[in-house]
């Protein structure tokens, strides 16, 4: 659940594609427009496993700065559910609701590296050198779809993060289309995002999740708080 948390971090973006930018540029861009997206939903993909045998799908839903929801048809009935209080993800398989409590700037902090809001970007670009794939050129999404994109690829300035490398695709319609990490252990996540629509409208009580009352909950599973209750 971590690596999903992290991959998150590359939300939807819209910006103007400047072909001639350097990479890093051109990265700063998407973090500079993504912090002006006020709403969107968007359908998404997540295919993962060591032999890419594991897949996630479902509908994504955002709403600027910090509230975050994803509805999974696969698994049917999951949720992640994020707001400026708590991160909740509901497991139907097991009936089992994990929280994890979000109240000091310590742990806003941690939430933010995970990508979670534009200030996510803004780590990234601090924590990743970025480059371009193939140059600032357009190019096939990959052997089997032909949708052009342009690929950076983010390399870890430190051991520490959770990916080897990263390589983001973007559309030409200003979107990021697909995002290819591969971890430490040489496991493949590949989060392809499509038919964004940044033209909803959206109440912030849709992030107030209520998992069914049978579930069991396990709280504080990212990390403790101490004292707290």
């Amino acid at each position: 659940m971590k690596k999903s948390l992290n991959i998150l971090l590359f939300l939807i973006t819209p910006l103007m594609i400047f072909s001639q930018q350097t990479a890093g540029d051109f990265f700063k861009t998407i973090s500079d427009k993504y912090s002006e997206i006020n709403a969107y939903t968007a359908n998404f993909k997540i295919t993962s496993g060591l032999r890419g045998n594991i897949v996630q799908e479902g509908k994504m839903t955002y709403m600027n700065p910090n509230l975050l929801r994803m509805d999974y048809m696969v698994p049917e009935e999951q949720v992640l559910n994020v707001n400026s209080r708590k991160i909740s993800i509901y497991v139907p398989a097991h009936d089992t609701l994990f929280e994890q409590t979000i109240n000091s700037e310590e742990d806003a902090l941690v939430i933010e590296a995970s990508g979670l809001t534009s200030q996510g970007l803004t780590l990234f670009n601090t924590n990743y050198s970025i480059s371009y794939v193939n140059g600032p050129n357009l190019e096939a999404l990959d052997d089997n779809n032909p949708q052009e994109v342009y690929k950076l690829r983010l390399y870890p300035r430190r051991y520490t993060e959770p990916f080897s490398f990263i390589i983001i695709s973007i559309s030409t319609d200003g979107f990021i289309r697909r995002l290819q990490s591969t971890t430490r252990t040489g496991e493949e996540i590949v989060f392809d995002i499509v038919d964004i629509d940044t033209s909803v409208k959206l109440d912030k009580s849709f992030f107030e999740y209520n998992a069914p009352p049978s579930a069991n909950t396990i709280k504080d599973f990212l990390f403790d708080q101490g004292d707290v209750e």
